[in-house]
């Protein structure tokens, strides 16, 4: 039996603010007397904490009274005497406000809204923050520049230290176990996950203003947009030139590292600018891997210890141009490119046993060359008819990617139960991808918004493999598993959405989008295989929100997607894990079609949520066996259904502490085609980041993450957790900054997966070099005047299936 693991229970503290307690019971103390009060905001109408209210005299020009705003932007003045007074509300970074009082009872003031100061504040420190957190129509936003994330981040270090959203080990950008949808100033992402990691490490957090998360997906955004959306919005740069130096090293013990150098400029002048980055790193790791398989039925077991090593060396390039060529018209080039070179092993040694008598044993041992090219290029058109209250726009956009893989297999046993074999495979995959949108949006009177647009796609691969075996001192083609195969995707979809505020307390969106998909898969060694796929689907959405104040709210949404299967699990490919395992292509799969439905509620700086996902037509894993050889197919079976709740947490809990906490308790089955409930499993899900500000140039930050055990169709994944540390300091009037990174402190962090069958169970045990420690560099060159920084925007998001 394979033993399983658990993990004692993490208990997470609550915490409570205090102050506003405190507040509370001070204005019910209050209630009835002579008061002035009032609401301080921006003009987001973002709430300003800290804001000085003060009451002058208008006789002698004396302060009589005076007071602070609270976290929501509230204040009260108690008042002794009645008379003439000024009122004057400051903050700094803000012009004041000033209004004339004459005060005989109490006055309840609407909003007072603070208008940005263009002085300068180069020697001025705030120590006090805006609200973080705030939420508009559909979209819950991160105001970057009011967080301890304000500095010394990158996009990606961002977005881990954000609500709602997990990135995973291998900087995937997942909300609820999903892929989330990523777009940088409204401009769909279609880099490749690793490609965009790349991209948003690249991006320093000075340059984020802010983050929208959305969790329902808008009929604006493709059917294949499953998980949630994060938007990424690009803060303003300078007039003239400005760019950053980044580098970093990270140590992995026993000679595994990795190193990073890279550079972002922009220069420009009010009407345009031209933008670029380039970098290059360097990663050498190491992951040691052990597989057991059981046989059920004749009690074989075999077990292979793994140690896998890499070596991936990787250019990035970007260079852009955004330019107003006259009044109200603005286009953008844009080109990014990436390279990467990767040498790996894979070094292992066999045990085959039957009952504890050894069978045999021996060496499987695998190396592997693969080069991969992508060069993407865009296009941007964007006609401002009448302000932002009606714009068109169109996305040209082109990507291509080359990739070679060269793979040598070679087995060797010492008992001679199984004859050793030496194979080579090599592959090539060629992918070309075309897109093409239009966009118009159209503000009404009375609120009413209209959004539609086309897009169109393209995409044609062509796909190779050879593979051959020693025999008799020659090579021989493998014509069961050699392949060459061509598709040529076709995607055309349109929509249209609504929205209007119904009133001052509720807001409605609405939207439809219809898409059409035709797939060709030719056999190029093969006439009489060509298969042919075409299918129409409706993606309907909807959002509606309830604002009982300003800090609190409720909300419901629907949405539906759909998730095409990669090109690579199509390609009707065997590829060789070993002499006993092998990972076959499925050309028949379907797609999968994703209900979901969500109420939130938020209050103060909380969000409650609850959540059902359901997905049709799931694409599962499954093993077969072949006489006494497993085979691992992706194939089309039942539902699978996930529902839970979700809490978010953002707050500062004194001046030096700042928290942030997401908890998610989900419950995930799979119901087979028969109705028959399977794989049921409850899991918990914690993330909590803890910023310390040590002083005005040194922070520490601590991160926790835990992850339950979770399962889906024949598959379990047992518990996972881990704890990084980070300590900031700043030079140099924050011009430079270095950072010191201790990550997975009890290098606890591992990867085991348990699959059942009825006659077979694999157990996967992985265990990457997490524990690592780092030292990060950024140095700024800024002349510190504004300008507009303006970037391209992309709408082909096909990459992401490459």
């Amino acid at each position: 039996m394979l033993k399983k693991q658990y993990l004692r229970a993490m208990n997470i503290g609550s915490f409570k603010n205090y102050l506003t307690i405190a507040l509370l019971f001070f204005f019910a103390s209050i209630y009835g007397q002579n008061i002035i009060s009032g609401n301080v905001v921006d003009s987001a109408n973002n709430p300003i904490e800290f804001a000085n209210i003060i009451l002058i005299e208008s006789t002698n020009n004396a302060v009589k009274y005076g007071a602070v705003s609270n976290e929501k932007g509230e204040f009260v003045l108690k008042l002794e005497e009645k008379g003439t007074f000024k009122l004057v509300v400051s903050f700094i970074g803000y012009k004041d406000f000033k209004k004339d009082l004459d005060f005989s009872e109490s006055i309840n003031i609407d909003d007072i809204i603070l208008l940005e100061s263009n002085t300068s504040l180069k020697e001025v420190t705030i120590t006090s923050s805006k609200e973080f957190i705030t939420k508009k129509e559909d979209k819950i936003i991160l105001n970057i520049k009011n967080s301890p994330l304000k500095a010394g981040y990158n996009g990606i270090e961002v977005l881990q230290r954000s609500p709602y959203v997990w990135v995973d080990s291998s900087d995937n950008i997942l909300m609820r176990n999903e892929a989330a949808t990523i777009l940088i100033n409204g401009r769909k992402s279609n880099l490749s996950s690793s490609d965009l990691s790349s991209y948003l490490s690249g991006i320093n957090s000075e340059s984020i203003k802010s983050i929208e998360i959305t969790t329902n997906k808008g009929a604006n955004l493709d059917g294949e947009s499953t998980g949630g959306v994060i938007n990424i919005i690009l803060s303003k740069g300078v007039l003239g030139f400005n760019a950053t130096v980044k580098t970093y090293n990270f140590f992995k013990g026993k000679n595994y590292n990795k190193h990073y150098l890279g550079s972002v400029f922009n220069y420009g002048a009010n009407k345009w600018n031209v933008y670029g980055s380039y970098n290059y790193s360097k990663n050498y790791t190491g992951t040691k891997i052990d597989t057991d398989i059981f046989y059920n039925e004749t009690y074989n077991f075999i077990q292979t210890k793994r140690l896998s090593e890499s070596t991936l060396p990787k250019h990035n390039y970007q260079l852009g141009l955004v330019s107003e060529i006259w009044t109200n018209h603005e286009l953008g080039l844009e080109l990014f490119g990436s390279t990467n070179r990767r040498a790996s092993g894979v070094f292992g040694n066999l045990t085959i046993t039957n009952n504890n008598d050894l069978l045999d044993s021996g060496t499987v041992n695998v190396t592997n060359n693969a080069n991969s090219n992508v060069v993407n290029g865009i296009l941007n058109y964007k006609w401002k008819i009448k302000g932002n209250d009606e714009t068109f726009t169109v996305f040209v956009d082109y990507t291509n990617q080359q990739n070679t893989d060269k793979n040598i297999n070679f087995s060797n046993y010492n008992l001679g139960l199984f004859d050793d074999n030496l194979e080579t495979n090599n592959a090539d995959t060629d992918t070309k991808v075309y897109s093409f949108q239009g966009d118009y949006k159209k503000k009404y009177n009375k609120g009413l918004k209209l959004e539609t647009g086309i897009k169109h796609t393209i995409s044609n691969r062509f796909n190779g493999l050879l593979s051959k075996f020693l025999e008799e001192d020659s090579f021989i083609v493998d014509e069961e598993r050699t392949t060459l195969f061509k598709y040529n995707e076709g995607i055309t979809g349109g929509y249209f959405s609504l929205d209007k505020n119904l009133s001052s307390k509720q807001y409605l969106k609405l939207g439809l989008r219809i898409e059409n998909t035709a797939i060709e898969r030719f056999d190029l060694l093969d006439d009489n295989n060509r298969i042919k796929q075409n299918y129409t689907n409706l993606f309907p959405s909807a959002y509606y929100s309830y604002n009982f104040s300003k800090s609190k709210s409720l909300s419901t949404s629907y949405s539906r997607s759909i998730r095409r299967p990669s090109f690579n699990l199509l390609n009707n490919t065997i590829i060789k894990v070993n002499d006993f395992r092998f990972l076959i292509g499925n050309p028949d799969l379907e797609p999968e079609l994703v209900d979901k439905v969500e109420i939130s509620y938020q209050f103060n700086k909380q969000t409650v949520s609850a959540y059902y996902n359901e997905v049709n037509d799931a694409i599962n894993g499954v093993y077969f066996l072949i006489d006494d050889i497993a085979y691992y197919q992706k194939k089309n079976a039942g539902s699978q259904i996930q529902y839970g709740l979700e809490y978010n947490r953002s707050n500062k809990i004194n001046s030096w502490w700042y928290l942030r906490f997401t908890g998610n308790l989900f419950y995930r089955k799979f119901v087979d085609e028969q109705g028959n409930d399977q794989f049921g499993k409850a899991t918990i899900y914690l993330n909590t980041f803890n910023n310390f500000k040590l002083s005005n140039t040194l922070d520490l930050d601590i991160i926790g993450r835990y992850n339950s055990a979770k399962t889906d169709a024949f598959y379990e994944a047992a518990e996972k957790y881990s704890v990084n540390l980070v300590v900031k300091k700043s030079f140099l009037d924050k011009k430079l900054n270095a950072r010191l990174y201790i990550n997975d402190v009890f290098n606890s962090l591992q990867y085991i997966n348990v699959r059942q069958f009825d006659n077979y169970v694999t157990r996967d045990f992985t265990k990457p070099r997490t524990r690592t420690v780092g030292l990060w560099l950024t140095y700024n060159f800024t002349n510190n005047v504004k300008a507009s920084k303006k970037r391209n925007k992309s709408k082909n998001d096909v990459k992401n299936r490459f």
